[in-house]
């Protein structure tokens, strides 16, 4: 048996501690080796054309856990690298979270606080993250959500059956604008609020910029005020 009899134990609290955390690394392993074993099905049956060029590690976070594994990684005739296992399984590049964890993140996001969100995601997982990753997470599916919504209305405005027909822009300018306010961070425990200037020469404090842009077609005058045609911002 992997875990420790209760008798042995004798402690409650400690047995099942070691319980949750060793079943933790026992799903953490079972998830390790079932995707080495579906790598090398897919080595099996890889597009003509394909060669193998090395073997490289990846770091994800998921349900089960932070796991560590090594995938095959394929070269076209052409060039471009394909690592066939991370894109079979929907597993993204470059990105820390896999599809499951960054699908419950976004869910639970919606309900809670950013902070309670990574708490709770540790105590599921054992794997941390930062309430900075949750607000990504939930930027980013935001993103996703007008790209598909601004998909389907320009289908749906251009009359287009077929997703796949390239879609044009109705006209050929477009503009943009965009700026940023640099932002200065403040201790919880700092004395006498002090001039403006100060703050603006102290370069060596903790602070961040804060940028926002917008894409437009045009404006539409409306009295004192100018609207924006067709806008998208960020």
């Amino acid at each position: 048996m992997w875990l420790p009899n209760l008798v042995e134990c004798m402690d409650w609290e400690k047995h099942l501690e070691y319980i949750d955390v060793s079943s933790k690394r026992l799903r953490e392993e079972a998830l390790k080796r079932e995707l080495q074993a579906f790598d090398d099905f897919l080595n099996g049956d890889i597009p003509g054309g394909w060669r193998l060029k090395e073997y490289r590690r990846r770091t994800v976070i998921t349900l089960v856990g932070k796991i560590t594994y090594m995938r095959r990684i394929y070269v076209e005739a052409c060039g471009i690298c394909h690592a066939l296992l991370d894109e079979v399984l929907g597993i993204r590049t470059r990105k820390k979270l896999a599809s499951d964890a960054f699908v419950w993140i976004v869910k639970t996001a919606a309900e809670v606080s950013y902070r309670k969100t990574a708490r709770m995601f540790f105590e599921l997982t054992g794997a941390r993250i930062s309430r900075l990753l949750v607000w990504e997470c939930v930027q980013e599916e935001g993103r996703l959500i007008l790209d598909e919504i601004f998909e389907q209305q320009r289908t749906f405005e251009q009359g287009v059956k077929d997703p796949s027909t390239p879609l044009r822009i109705s006209q050929d300018v477009l503009y943009l604008e965009y700026d940023g306010i640099h932002i200065h961070e403040q201790k919880r425990t700092h004395g006498p609020i002090k001039p403006r200037g100060i703050y603006e020469h102290n370069r060596h404090g903790r602070s961040f910029e804060l940028k926002g842009a917008v894409c437009y077609a045009g404006k539409d005058e409306n009295g004192k005020r100018a609207g924006l045609i067709h806008f998208i911002s960020d």
